[in-house]
């Protein structure tokens, strides 16, 4: 009985009377008669009046984590996807890119292997692709290899005339 008849500042009451609502008593003390009777209009009137004043509590919400969303994913024709599943050793986050069919705020419409699905847009990352139209490199025109006679006389043949190396 001993700690738990102990009355406790910080909580202003036993851990008795917080789990059972009253103190414990010891055996003889079952059998007494409890003097004082308090009316029940009185303790219906102070129970309801008690039950007015409660408020409820906001609750604490832990989950929300601000989810990155690129500047440019919105803009984006091409993104990748990320995978949230268990990833084997050296595998890649995010999959694709995958072309956009269609978009809103929250939800983005991909073509992913020939079926168009939704996928939220806090596991998107847009892709920035090469464009199609990037100039193509000046064809050049094919170089007759220079040959060049050492002082041994042997030949050797250069792709690329030495002499504009330096």
């Amino acid at each position: 009985m001993g700690w738990r008849a102990t009355y406790r500042e910080d909580l202003e009451a036993t851990p008795a009377q917080l789990t059972y609502g009253t103190n414990i008593r010891l055996p003889g003390e079952f059998f007494v008669e409890n003097k004082s009777r308090i009316d029940q209009t009185t303790f219906v009137g102070k129970l309801q009046h008690i039950m007015h004043k409660l408020r409820p509590v906001p609750a604490s919400s832990h989950n929300r984590a601000n989810v990155f969303i690129h500047k440019d994913l919105p803009n984006s024709s091409h993104v990748f996807v990320r995978h949230d599943g268990v990833r084997r050793s050296l595998e890649s986050p995010y999959q694709g890119p995958y072309k956009v069919l269609s978009k809103s705020d929250k939800l983005f419409k991909l073509l992913i292997n020939g079926k168009s699905s939704f996928v939220s847009v806090d596991r998107l990352k847009p892709a920035f692709l090469a464009s199609e139209y990037e100039p193509q490199p000046a064809v050049d025109k094919k170089h007759e290899p220079v040959t060049t006679t050492t002082r041994f006389g042997r030949k050797v043949r250069f792709r690329i005339d030495p002499k504009n190396l330096r």
